[in-house]
């Protein structure tokens, strides 16, 4: 389970530092790549800059090194674009909301949060300082302060996406130890139940066998009955089918301190009742501790400190190195294997001089039976998500506005596009909030349609510039609303959005200036948004996980309780009836004279225990859970009832089995001698054949209420009555063996 403890954040981690190295190094070779083809926007030496850096980045894009020391080297290609800014862009007109450095430097903020947050700080600091020495050593001092604050937000807004991710991460990672934790409980539970049953075989083996000889008459003399029962009542009396009684701890451990030499001092409370089962387990622990300080401590004296759901033991012997292998500890299989058992733990401290602490350390409280809900969890982090991505649209054309309304001839329609898109992109929250909104492809049609309209609007000149505004808007708007989409849908609708204002750009103003702008835009705004659409399923994923990880947890768990349960119950019942049955060999183990009273006595808690053996098996299905107390009050009544189940059950409603127990009791109720009952499962249903021996014919039921498909049928020969019952299920129904399990 170690190996699979932080599995999903491990995963998370490993996916995140790929994305970033394709953000950083895809987003650094296309602003390279046009600065070299276009030599519109650098000079000669950064034009050889452009080649070494962008060779780098495509053999990192082809190997996908994570190592440190490439990692290193990206770094430095970045700090030192960042240094360089007079010799990589000599034309000062490229827009500096998509420049060259801008692009690279953002991607490469954004994709060192992936990091731990202190080595990230430290990198996004080391790269904003250098870009700000550049556009300063390029005389423009003036724009370092507001990209530092556009950097800031990309690095804020990176970051609280990566803690989102990893407290998601963390949620799965959760959900699967809790299943795994479910799967240990399963595993025990089933063992302590194969024990039971093992003890059960031994009574069946001893007692049943004692009391069918007597209650069938055998020819075995008195004696051979009072050794068996002398034999029987030893195995009764050993009782290690039953729960253990509660006991106190404090008094366990003060036994096993007499037995040793050591001093000791024993501090907390001068009682601890726990139930039997816990109090052996961490008394055995604490005396194998304490014997080992004897054995090998050579310590003056030992210090036990008593608290809930703790036991300390303390002492200031020669201790040992944890590091190397223990020679007569027994640490691993005598202490720490005990604690286990109980869902706890040891943890020993020592060192070579310093003495060894031992502590066991055991749940002083039943674990929550409900599982967490990490899918809510995970549910709220996508709607945060969600809610951020939209705020970041709205508030992107809110900073646009101005621009748009002062800068154009039509400021009204720019307002009433701007309105348009700001309420589109909010349409998400409403459907967040369960209310139905715009449908996904309705809204992106709307917003292709406000930028082309947007753009038509604009003059050739103005093409090119911030006025364009939904060229870059249009992504952020259209974001949120294809966050529940299919990746590949979500890819070629958000790519079209950015392709159809920059085609139409394109189309209307073929020139250098608008190219390199459109490249450059691309990697700072367009590889940004496809980076949060991967996030987002990312996201998704975990969501799967996290439910397939819950559902297997409460199957496990409700498995284990209704088991728990049954068992609970048989063991109940079991106990019950040796109260009945210890005297009767109490009566045999002492000669008392096999006379008719005797056999039937024997006969009859022969019978309520070889069904309560046969039973044991079957009881977790909702059918023999109805016909159970009817069994049982027959039973008490003096009928032997026997009870056999053939092939795999269907699933039966509640509603079914209360029907047919009902039926049975009516049954019951008339017999006066004894019963069979045959439960035997089809394909179809299943077939209850009851046949009642000493029956009244008269109080039998010739007709009883069934369902549309079901089938009744009663058959008398003088006092006994064949009752059969045709039980059938709608097609599809599963079948289920004895132990109640899908067949």
């Amino acid at each position: 389970m170690g190996d699979t403890a932080d599995a999903a954040r491990r995963n998370f981690l490993s996916q995140a530092m790929l994305l970033s190295l394709v953000l950083r190094n895809g987003g650094s070779l296309v602003v390279y790549a046009v600065m070299v083809t276009t030599e519109y926007s650098v000079s000669a030496v950064g034009t050889a800059f452009a080649l070494a850096a962008g060779a780098w980045a495509t053999y990192r894009l082809i190997t996908h090194s994570t190592t440190a020391r490439v990692f290193a080297v990206d770094y430095a290609v970045t700090i030192v674009a960042c240094l360089t800014i007079p010799m990589l862009a000599s034309n000062v007109h490229v827009h500096l909301s998509t420049f060259s450095l801008v692009a690279i430097a953002g991607t490469a903020i954004i994709s060192f949060t992936v990091f731990t947050p202190w080595i990230n700080v430290a990198l996004a600091l080391g790269v904003a300082a250098a870009y700000v020495l550049g556009t300063t050593a390029f005389g423009w001092g003036h724009v370092g302060g507001n990209i530092a604050v556009y950097f800031a937000v990309l690095w804020l807004a990176a970051t609280l996406n990566r803690v989102l991710m990893l407290r998601v991460t963390d949620s799965v990672d959760a959900a699967r130890a809790d299943r795994h934790a479910a799967e240990l409980q399963h595993e025990v539970n089933a063992a302590v139940r194969e024990y039971d049953r093992e003890q059960l075989r031994l009574l069946h083996d001893t007692v049943a066998s004692t009391l069918l000889i007597v209650g069938t008459g055998s020819a075995v003399s008195p004696t051979r009955i009072a050794t068996q029962a002398r034999r029987d009542l030893e195995v009764f009396d050993d009782r290690s089918w039953a729960p253990a009684p509660p006991a106190d701890l404090v008094a366990a451990l003060r036994d096993n301190i007499a037995h040793i030499t050591t001093p000791v001092t024993l501090a907390g409370p001068t009682q601890m009742w726990l139930d039997g089962a816990t109090a052996t387990i961490v008394a055995a622990a604490a005396r194998e501790a304490l014997t080992n300080v004897d054995r090998h401590a050579a310590a003056a004296v030992v210090a036990v400190t008593i608290q809930p759901g703790l036991v300390r033991i303390a002492d200031d012997g020669c201790g040992f190195d944890a590091t190397q292998p223990t020679h007569g500890y027994g640490l691993a299989n005598s202490i720490a294997a005990r604690m286990r058992r109980l869902g706890g733990e040891s943890v020993v401290t020592t060192a070579p001089g310093r003495g060894t602490t031992v502590e066991l350390r055991w749940p002083t409280s039943t674990p929550v039976v409900n599982p967490a809900d990490p899918e809510r969890m995970i549910e709220r982090a996508r709607t945060g998500y969600s809610l951020m991505l939209t705020a970041y649209a709205i508030a992107n054309l809110l900073a646009i506005a101005p621009t748009a309304m002062h800068s154009t001839a039509h400021p009204k329609l720019q307002l009433a596009l701007i309105a348009v898109a700001a309420a589109i992109t909010l349409s998400t929250v409403v459907r967040r909030l369960g209310v139905p909104g715009l449908p996904t492809r309705a809204g992106i049609a709307a917003l292709l349609v406000v930028s082309l309209v947007q753009s038509a609007s604009l003059p050739v000149a103005q093409l090119d510039t911030d006025v364009q505004w939904m060229q870059g808007a249009i992504g952020w708007c259209a974001l949120p609303l294809l966050l529940n989409e299919r990746l590949r849908y979500s890819i070629s609708i958000l790519v079209l959005c950015w392709t159809i204002p920059i085609g139409y750009a394109v189309v209307h103003d073929l020139s250098m200036h608008n190219i390199v702008d459109i490249g450059y835009g691309t990697v700072s705004v367009l590889l940004i948004q496809l980076c949060g659409l991967f996030f987002d399923n990312l996201i998704r994923g975990a969501a799967a996980d996290a439910a397939t990880e819950t559902a297997a947890r409460k199957q496990l768990l409700t498995a284990n309780r209704i088991a728990d349960a049954v068992q609970a119950e048989y063991l109940r019942r079991y106990a019950d009836l040796a109260e009945t049955i210890r005297p009767l060999l109490v009566s045999l183990a002492d000669g008392a004279p096999l006379d008719a009273a005797v056999q039937q006595h024997a006969q009859n808690e022969y019978q309520r225990l070889r069904t309560l053996f046969d039973q044991s098996s079957i009881f977790q299905h909702v059918l023999l859970r109805e016909l159970r107390p009817h069994i049982d009050a027959a039973q008490d009544r003096g009928v032997a009832v026997a009870i056999n189940v053939d092939g795999a059950l269907p699933t039966v409603d509640e509603a079914a089995a209360r029907r047919i127990a009902h039926l049975l009791d009516l049954a019951l109720a008339a017999t006066s001698t004894a019963a069979r009952i045959t439960v035997t499962g089809e394909s179809t249903g299943a077939e209850i054949s009851v046949v009642c021996h000493g029956a009244k014919v008269a109080e039998i039921p010739t007709e009883i209420d069934v369902g549309a498909n079901d089938g009744f049928d009663v058959t008398t020969l003088d006092d006994t009555v064949w009752i059969t019952f045709q039980l059938q299920l709608a097609e599809g129904s599963a079948s289920h063996d004895l132990a109640g399990h899908p067949a």
